[in-house]
């Protein structure tokens, strides 16, 4: 195998193993690859996948805690109008109640950009790379860690 070939197919695997699972197996891959091989083509792609992977596990924690926080103000409206003895006024009530639903939805619609970008992102990577296997890929919007 040329140098080449192997340097486009294994910058291609480290863009691709986030659509092996979402799990921890995923970031391994590029790991491993980032450890071992000594390409500095390869190693910027990686790099450049591992904090893709990163970046996606940091904004869905925090999509995640956006949509507790959204969560917990709905909770009292559903479970026993416990916010109606407080006597709070009318607008207040109906106020809090619709922040709370914006919240957990704008929590949802995180999620589903997340999930988009997680497979459209590394499909954009993969074909960039097979076209051009001189320059490693950036993803955009992602926090560059290594």
């Amino acid at each position: 195998m040329r140098d080449l070939d192997q340097q486009k197919a294994l910058s291609i695997v480290c863009h691709a193993s986030v659509f092996l699972s979402s799990a921890i197996i995923s970031i391994v891959i590029p790991i491993v690859i980032l450890a071992t091989n000594e390409n500095p083509i390869v190693k910027a792609n990686a790099r450049e996948s591992i904090n893709f992977h990163i970046s996606l596990y940091i904004y869905a924690i925090a999509a995640f805690i956006v949509g507790f926080f959204g969560l917990s103000l709905f909770i009292p409206f559903v479970m026993d109008d416990s916010l109606i003895t407080l006597n709070l006024p009318s607008v207040l009530y109906s106020f809090l109640f619709e922040i709370s639903l914006m919240i957990m939805v704008g929590a949802v619609l995180l999620f589903v950009l997340l999930w988009l970008a997680s497979l459209i992102l590394p499909l954009a990577a993969i074909v960039r790379v097979a076209k051009r296997p001189e320059v490693p890929y950036r993803y955009p919007l992602i926090f560059r860690l290594l």
